[in-house]
């Protein structure tokens, strides 16, 4: 999926690569501008396998965070 965003700091949503044990599978191009999810099968797993099972639900935990930078709560 390819999202595109505006280049501006001070974006009322804010994503960030969370860092951890997780951190591999996240790519940030460190100007703000980039985020990247990288599941081609380069990162290993506990149980041998490559990349996504296309009939399956993935699930990562702890990839990014999401910051409201907005005046207002959701």
């Amino acid at each position: 999926m390819d999202v595109s965003v505006a280049d501006d700091a001070s974006a009322y949503l804010r994503l960030q690569g969370k860092g951890g044990d997780n951190s591999a599978y996240v790519t940030d191009d460190g100007d703000g501008g980039t985020l990247s999810i990288n599941l081609d099968g380069d990162n290993s797993t506990a149980e041998g396998g490559q990349g996504v099972n296309p009939d399956a639900l993935t699930e990562i935990d702890s990839l990014f965070t999401i910051e409201n930078q907005g005046t207002q709560e959701v």
